[in-house]
């Protein structure tokens, strides 16, 4: 895994975290999983994991990292 400040990553796969505008975490493409950010609450069906940012806790409360595996055929 890799942060990027401001841009997505060439030759990876890239989640945008909402709250930054510019900020992305970015996985090898070829990781068997997809990331979703939520910025409203757990998403269905989807493993989470909450995001939090001490220095901000209102604003972060419902924030998640969410992630299913990709089925290969």
């Amino acid at each position: 895994m890799r942060w990027s400040y401001h841009l997505e990553i060439d030759n990876m796969r890239c989640v945008l975290v909402y709250y930054w505008n510019d900020n992305y975490l970015c996985v090898p493409q070829d990781l068997p999983y997809h990331f979703q950010w939520s910025e409203v609450g757990e998403i269905e069906n989807e493993e989470c994991l909450r995001w939090n940012e001490p220095v901000d806790p209102d604003m972060w409360h419902d924030n998640y990292l969410c992630t299913h595996h990709a089925k290969t055929i």
